[in-house]
């Protein structure tokens, strides 16, 4: 009794799969052939990209909206942030992704001390780009700038007056971004002091005496040795500067938590194709039999090169705003 030819064999230019792939690669029962079964993983590491898309996809949809909403703010932020670090890590990325195509090339050619050696370079520049992002980490955690607990925004705009010496920069480019949509023209002529400190401040510590004023006068009651006030008077009200003041305070945290929370998750997937690459270099210098082939390494390479792109993005939606 004859078996009847699948619709792949069929087709006029099928070529046995062996010819491709290797006689030695195993063939799993749920498929028909070594092509169909490649095929399946190609596709499948396509739809976990797609759902990763849709994943960043609306953290970057958060940016564009308070970017909008907030663009001096953020305008203003984003110049605490180092353009040198951000440049240097982008072209370890750009570096990483070559290598990892050199990987790809090595494992299709079954070379494999090559392929071993191009996913330890890109290992290697995973984490140069790690190291970059825990100094940036660390500077911000210092300034004040992680949001939560230790917040504090003016502190951050002293230190960066400091690094600039108190000149140009610091009152000038940086004191015009804050002052750009909320502020007086002249303020962002005044100096340091006026360019950062009449233009921001994050909590209420920082705000001059007299910043505060009670909506009406205190009422019966009110006990001037302790500073007790009755619940019946109203809560106290910032004065118009202070309350531009802690607002860009706001908006600037706002800011920062979408840069840690960005960032963060990027990292996070950087770590995550660092443990694959050091688990198919080990099935590589085991000769284990899921590496005979060079799919697992095309298949981690694709999930290495969405991580470089979605970094592409981010240098310079956080880097290099204008």
């Amino acid at each position: 009794m004859s078996t009847s030819p699948s619709l792949r064999a069929m087709e006029a230019n099928y070529v046995p799969a062996q010819a491709h792939h290797g006689a030695e690669q195993e063939l799993f029962p749920q498929f028909e052939d070594i092509d169909q079964q490649n095929e399946c993983y190609v596709v499948g590491m396509w739809t976990f990209l797609v759902t990763e898309i849709m994943f960043f996809g609306t953290l970057f949809l958060a940016y564009a909206i308070y970017r909008t909403l907030y663009h001096e703010a953020y305008l203003d932020a984003h110049h605490f942030l180092n353009v040198f670090w951000g440049t240097l890590n982008t072209f370890i990325l750009l570096t990483s992704s070559y290598t990892m195509v050199m990987a790809v090339w090595a494992a299709q050619q079954a070379k494999k001390w090559l392929t071993i050696a191009m996913l330890a370079a890109t290992i290697v520049c995973s984490f140069g780009f790690l190291g970059i992002k825990y100094i940036e980490y660390s500077t911000k955690i210092h300034e004040g700038l992680f949001p939560g607990y230790g917040w504090n925004y003016t502190k951050a705009l002293r230190i960066l007056e400091e690094e600039h010496g108190g000149g140009a920069k610091a009152g000038g480019e940086h004191g015009t971004a804050a002052e750009g949509g909320h502020g007086t023209a002249a303020s962002s002529h005044e100096g340091p002091a006026a360019g950062h400190g009449a233009g921001h401040a994050a909590d209420y510590s920082e705000i001059q005496p007299g910043a505060v004023t009670f909506d009406r006068a205190p009422k019966e009651g009110f006990n001037a040795m302790t500073g007790t006030v009755p619940e019946t008077i109203g809560a106290p009200v910032l004065s118009a500067e202070a309350t531009r003041e802690e607002t860009r305070g706001r908006h600037a945290r706002l800011f920062f938590s979408i840069y840690f929370t960005m960032t963060g998750l990027h990292g996070v997937h950087v770590l995550i194709g660092i443990l694959m690459m050091a688990v198919l270099i080990v099935m590589y210098l085991m000769n284990h039999k899921l590496v005979r082939d060079y799919i697992p390494t095309e298949l981690i390479g694709l999930y290495w090169h969405f991580v470089d792109i979605v970094w592409i993005f981010l240098f310079p939606m956080m880097y290099l705003i204008s």
